[in-house]
C-alpha cells in the first residue's frame, strides 16, 4: 500500500509553516526542522536543528513545533499558518508556557 501526500496552497498572502521531526533512538539524537512557503509553494525560509538526550516522540515534535513558530515570528513571515502531524505536540504546547512569548 502506499499513500499519495501532496502539498496543499495557502491562502494568497498567507504563508504555511511545516514543522517536524526525527529521533534516532540509538544514539538519543533528534532532528527538528521546519520549512515555510508562500501561496505559490515557493520556499521563504527553513532550517533545522538538533536535540540530544531526548527520548520523548512527543516533545520532540513539540520542540520542532515551537522551533518553527520562533522563526516564524519574524515580521517578514507572518502571516502564517502551522502545519504538522504531531497533535499530541500541538496539545503539550498548548498546555505549557514553554513557547509563549
Amino acid at each position: 500500500d502506499s499513500v499519495s501526500v501532496c502539498w496543499i496552497k495557502s491562502g494568497f498572502g498567507c504563508l504555511e509553516l511545516n514543522t517536524d521531526a526525527a529521533y534516532d533512538h540509538h544514539v538519543g539524537i533528534a532532528g527538528l526542522g521546519f520549512i515555510t512557503r508562500n501561496h505559490d509553494g515557493c520556499v521563504m525560509a527553513a532550517g533545522f536543528n538538533g536535540a540530544c538526550l531526548i527520548n520523548n516522540v512527543t516533545m520532540i515534535k513539540a520542540l520542532a513545533a515551537g522551533f518553527g513558530i520562533q522563526v516564524a515570528q519574524h515580521p517578514r513571515l507572518f502571516p502564517c499558518s502551522m502545519v504538522t502531524d504531531g497533535l499530541s505536540a500541538v496539545n503539550l504546547i498548548q498546555g505549557i508556557s514553554l513557547f509563549s512569548a
